[in-house]
């Protein structure tokens, strides 16, 4: 069962964290890839597509896009910079494969084109999935 309002203040706390990291290193937001696997891919789907201001890119492993964000994803022209990896088991019991389909196919109705690869895994971050991802970072 989700909690709507936690999903929500937790949402709103990792941009507030961004914030605060940003004011004690000084950095800007565009040097940030926010990564998450499982609900973290969750969140991060909701951070950066709400504010895609805040970050360069975001990378979803093994997640899915919550109905509740769609609303408040951001117009096309403030996602167009931003960067997209995701990430996928086939074989993944817990957030089934169609989770990641369909996360695609939303992505690019509204003009994201995520860097995107499905494994024949489960629910894990295998080596192969790890590499890519260390590619993806590595191509900025």
């Amino acid at each position: 069962m989700i909690n709507k309002q936690q999903a929500e203040q937790s949402r709103l706390l990792l941009i507030d964290f961004i914030e605060v990291l940003k004011k004690k290193y000084s950095f800007d937001e565009k040097q940030v890839n926010v990564c998450g696997f499982s609900q973290g891919a969750i969140m991060d789907y909701g951070m950066g597509l709400t504010r895609p201001d805040k970050v360069k890119g975001i990378a979803l492993l093994s997640g899915r896009l919550m109905d509740e964000i769609k609303p408040l994803v951001r117009p096309a022209a403030e996602l167009k910079d931003l960067r997209v990896f995701m990430s996928h088991g086939t074989n993944d019991a817990m957030l089934g494969i169609h989770y990641a389909r369909e996360g695609k196919t939303y992505l690019e109705s509204v003009g994201v084109h995520p860097h995107y690869n499905e494994y024949p895994e489960g629910h894990i971050i295998s080596s192969e999935m790890l590499n890519d991802l260390v590619k993806w970072l590595s191509a900025e």
